[in-house]
């Protein structure tokens, strides 16, 4: 069994090494931080809003990961899922989902409307075109981790 973290952001690990041997094999990857740490919600785009995690001092390792080379991604992928209309949480989640390879994702939502919104990525993620998913890369300009 594999629980990789997995998301837009960090995937070099798990689609470079985990994925090819899931394929060979028949297996299927649990994952997590889809959203990682909610910065690919779009909710950060304009600097760390109060009452959010990222502005507790017990979660100030997230601020760490909030940089000007990622919130220009996330800015740039919610256009992306405004066009889909689909919201980016939404976005990030179903670009996961659409991989073969992943049989679950664990969201993390820590309240119910935001379990709903992720839920929605369920139906997204089958309307995706080749089209979406290139523009979803371009967006990310090669950055990887």
């Amino acid at each position: 069994m594999e629980q990789p973290q997995y998301n837009l952001f960090h995937r070099k690990r798990v689609e470079d090494t985990i994925m090819p041997i899931c394929r060979e094999l028949g297996l299927g990857l649990t994952t997590f931080s889809p959203l990682y740490y909610g910065i690919l919600t779009g909710k950060y785009n304009e600097g760390v809003p109060k009452g959010s995690r990222a502005s507790l001092d017990d979660f100030a390792w997230i601020r760490d990961r909030i940089t000007p080379e990622r919130v220009s991604i996330v800015k740039k992928l919610t256009e992306v899922a405004r066009d889909l209309s689909i919201t980016p949480s939404q976005l990030a989640i179903a670009w996961i989902l659409r991989r073969k390879e992943v049989s679950c994702v664990i969201t993390g939502a820590s309240r119910p409307e935001q379990l709903d919104e992720n839920l929605g990525a369920s139906e997204a993620y089958e309307r995706f075109t080749e089209a979406d998913i290139d523009r979803i890369f371009d967006c990310l300009g090669g950055y990887q981790e």
